[in-house]
């Protein structure tokens, strides 16, 4: 699995110029470096995973989120985003809530943990981005767990 954050807002895949979308790919791309600098290519089914965390109403939805990220990681971490069979995306609003007791990060990878944590309290910005082999048990129904469907 690899993981890694970066700090600027995400450009919805359908509000953008291609300028816009050129300079964002880098960015996505220098932020994954910066965590692997020599990434090793994922072969086979992925799943992948985007959140984005704000500090600000932005008007970004969960479902253009993530296909830019996979779009701009294309040819780094695999060879098509086609190959991400799964895709987690959502956004969260931090200024109203904040986190207190209302994600379950017991799975967080321990070594962005720390980081994370720097990030939600100091930027306006923090993408969170996950990519790994898939388990098929991550196909889930029933998520609203515990309620009558």
């Amino acid at each position: 699995m690899i993981s890694f954050l970066y700090n600027r807002q995400p450009l919805s895949f359908n509000n953008r110029t291609k300028h816009q979308m050129d300079k964002y790919y880098e960015d996505i791309v220098k932020a994954f470096k910066h965590y692997y600098p020599d990434p090793i290519r994922q072969y086979g089914d992925l799943y992948g995973v985007v959140y984005y965390f704000h500090r600000k109403p932005t008007g970004l939805d969960a479902d253009n989120l993530s296909k830019p990220v996979w779009d701009a990681l294309t040819r780094q971490l695999f060879d098509d985003d086609r190959s991400v069979k799964i895709r987690y995306a959502g956004t969260f609003m931090l200024e109203s809530r904040g986190l207190g007791g209302l994600l379950d990060l017991s799975s967080f990878p321990p070594n962005r943990l720390e980081e994370f944590f720097g990030m939600i309290d100091n930027e306006e910005h923090t993408v969170y981005v996950e990519c790994g082999r898939i388990n098929y048990e991550m196909y889930k129904f029933g998520c609203e767990a515990g309620r009558d469907l």
